[in-house]
């Protein structure tokens, strides 16, 4: 088949998305498949007549302030599809903010025993300071606490945040577990970037401070 411009455009896509460790390739290893060529033979240019205009972010960039930012931040999906497909955007966006993001956001594991080895070797090999993880709906919750579990029992200093619609719901529950210190409800972008740089008030944001529940209102929405 003819390699054509807009493939070449999937493919610079694919390789940036991997690059930055936001996506995963099934059965991909770097030495041995034969997709490296694809990606070496599309090479990524800088378009200097690009003048789009940013919006202003509510959180100043650490870049710019001063700030040393040591946190990696592991986010993962609680079931396959396409629904926790939003961790990208939030992966996106502390990286841009200077914040060390991995995004796994489809979970494939269909024991309790396969779940709890991959989420080992994925702490082993990121050392998240960090884990956030997607409860999007209500049949998710005992498969996301599971998740929360094995983070805590492997190294309880790691700071587990949970989010998405069925935590957002329920924020005030599910932050009585002790494997989870944060619930964003709303919007997560924000609010974790702030858990992220170790701010005074997090918005959209349950969580737990010297034994006592804190309950911020949800007055964020998301808007770049």
């Amino acid at each position: 088949f003819k390699v054509n411009e807009k493939f070449g455009d999937l493919v610079s896509l694919i390789k940036t998305l991997y690059q930055l460790n936001l996506i995963e390739l099934a059965d991909y290893h770097p030495l041995v498949t034969p997709v490296a060529v694809a990606f070496n033979s599309h090479i990524l240019k800088a378009n200097p007549d690009n003048k789009e205009t940013v919006k202003e972010s509510p959180v100043s960039s650490p870049r710019h302030e001063g700030h040393e930012i040591a946190h990696n931040v592991l986010l993962l999906g609680d079931k396959t599809g396409a629904a926790s497909v939003g961790l990208l955007y939030i992966a996106s966006f502390l990286r841009r903010h200077g914040i060390n993001s991995y995004c796994r956001w489809n979970d494939f594991n269909k024991t309790t025993a396969s779940l709890k080895q991959d989420v080992l070797n994925l702490l082993a090999t990121l050392h998240p300071t960090i884990v956030g993880v997607s409860m999007k709906w209500f049949p998710h919750i005992a498969r996301v606490l599971e998740i929360t579990r094995i983070v805590k029992n492997y190294d309880p200093s790691i700071i587990v945040v949970v989010g998405g619609n069925t935590a957002s719901y329920y924020k005030e529950k599910i932050i009585q577990y002790e494997s989870i210190d944060y619930v964003i409800a709303g919007d997560g972008e924000v609010p974790l970037l702030k858990i992220c740089l170790g701010e005074e008030y997090i918005p959209n944001c349950v969580y737990k401070k010297e034994g006592e529940v804190v309950v911020n209102p949800v007055d964020y929405v998301q808007d770049e």
